[in-house]
């Protein structure tokens, strides 16, 4: 059987917007807009671009799925109070890309979904096939609701009934916002991490990712397979040794999973 490796990696979109949630008026949003760019420049996303690079490039997973890989622009105010043409300060898909190409392990982005603006609460979602070694494999990275349990468990149910009838083996990776006994994994799929006898931590760190010691305190972010043989399952980024340099913050406020797969051959 031909053999895969996969890993999912919420790299943190650099600052906390859950404040902007109870924002009642225009001064208050004018101070939180603050305190949000104070974020973004204090967890340096090239810096944790290249920490994350590093390591994804020990682990070398075949495919990659990534959730918020956030784009940050501003637009400027003439003296008029028009806003001027979109101005972008953080780009990490451009920084991740060239830091890995840097470290030796290019990867190409071969679906990238941009389905964000603004501060509401959102799910993404990508599909596409692929071949290892001659096998179809159908290979799917989600980002589910995070603030209202119905829209995210309908997600997440609809993401795995949608491909009971594929005749090809199927992997699920993705941050589902949600522990295991509420995700609820079951026949004919399959929690690497339980399969693969991982152990750890994959959400937590705080808002700054300058906390001394891991806050990692939950699992939300999930390898699913059907079709496929669990060999291997592990977190990546959540050791001391996996800080940025020279800010020393974690490379997100999430840790990364990767899991070694035997694929069943459909052909």
């Amino acid at each position: 059987m031909p053999s895969v490796r996969v890993a999912t990696y919420n790299v943190y979109l650099g600052a906390d917007l859950s404040a902007l949630f109870a924002v009642t008026g225009p001064d208050e949003l004018a101070d939180q807009v603050k305190v949000i760019r104070s974020q973004l420049d204090a967890t340096h996303a090239g810096e944790r671009a290249r920490a994350i690079a590093g390591l994804l490039a020990r682990e070398r997973p075949h495919l990659v799925g990534l959730q918020e890989v956030a784009r940050w622009t501003v637009a400027p105010l003439d003296e008029d109070g028009v806003a001027g043409p979109e101005q972008t300060f953080v780009d990490f898909r451009h920084e991740l890309l060239g830091a890995l190409a840097a470290a030796g392990c290019a990867y190409d982005a071969c679906a990238v979904n941009e389905n964000f603006a603004g501060a509401l609460p959102v799910s993404e979602r990508e599909l596409f096939g692929v071949r290892v070694d001659g096998v179809p494999v159908r290979f799917l990275n989600t980002h589910t609701e995070a603030y209202d349990p119905a829209v995210r468990d309908a997600q997440c149910k609809e993401l795995l009934d949608l491909q009971c009838e594929v005749d090809a083996p199927v992997i699920l990776v993705g941050d589902l916002n949600a522990r295991p006994e509420a995700v609820g994994v079951s026949d004919p799929w399959a929690d690497a991490w339980t399969e693969g006898r991982g152990t750890g931590f994959t959400c937590g760190q705080s808002a700054d990712l300058a906390n001394l010691h891991s806050a990692l305190a939950e699992r939300i972010d999930y390898v699913c397979v059907r079709g496929a043989r669990v060999l291997r399952c592990a977190v990546m980024g959540d050791r001391p040794a996996d800080r940025t340099d020279p800010h020393r913050l974690w490379p997100s406020d999430h840790a990364g999973v990767v899991a070694d797969l035997h694929l069943a051959d459909s052909r």
